[in-house]
């Protein structure tokens, strides 16, 4: 664990009660520095996930292009929101899976700002818009 990292868990582990606002940002620093192992495990360790830790561990898992695992997670998700969504449509663009990131979309229960704008990238990104 790096040095920073070391010093975040440690303040981490001092917090008395840590609130679930505490331990999404411990997640998130996790993920920040690509240790997403470590946030898988300290995922699963959380007495409490809400929407909110979801999310970041599916959007760390996508930004990681990691979506196997991505996909497991948001598959047993309790809750999706757009930011779930938006979180593996824009992952599948990064992974170059234009075919997933059109099959998201079509189903997604929530098409936010962010949803329609990972769809056009994927879309400019491969040839299928034209701008010139």
């Amino acid at each position: 664990m790096p040095g920073k990292m070391r010093e975040a868990r440690e303040v981490f582990e001092k917090c008395p009660q840590p609130d679930s606002c505490s331990y999404n940002i411990m997640l998130a620093c996790y993920l920040h520095n690509f240790d997403v192992d470590s946030a898988l495990d300290f995922f699963h360790n959380m007495p409490v996930r809400d929407t909110a830790s979801w999310n970041t561990m599916i959007w760390g898992f996508a930004q990681n292009v990691k979506m196997r695992r991505a996909r497991d997670l948001f598959l047993v998700m309790p809750e999706k929101n757009s930011v779930s969504w938006s979180a593996m449509i824009s992952g599948y663009v990064k992974c170059g899976d234009l075919d997933m990131v059109v099959e998201l979309f079509d189903v997604a229960s929530v098409k936010s700002v962010v949803a329609w704008t990972a769809m056009f990238t994927g879309y400019m990104k491969f040839g299928k818009i034209d701008l010139a």
